[in-house]
């Protein structure tokens, strides 16, 4: 257990609360915080624009709607 604690690679730190039931062990990819970067065009706005309008307009999204209206290109 002490070996493992320290430079095995496997790590016996379950989660909490009885999480464990479903979940592995902790590991270095627990500590880290992963960001998504998405790049979209004008023209890719456009295209999709119309169904990101509709389903924030149907999840009752106003502003959502607005910010994606105010990067389309004008018609």
């Amino acid at each position: 257990m002490a070996v493992t604690d320290y430079n095995s690679g496997s790590q016996h730190t379950l989660p909490t609360l009885g999480s464990s039931r479903f979940s592995s062990g902790l590991n270095v990819n627990d500590f880290y915080k992963k960001i998504s970067y998405v790049n979209l065009s004008k023209k890719g706005v456009a295209k999709i624009g119309k169904f990101a309008i509709h389903l924030s307009d149907f999840e009752g999204l106003k502003a959502h709607s607005k910010s994606i209206k105010s990067r389309m290109r004008s018609k």
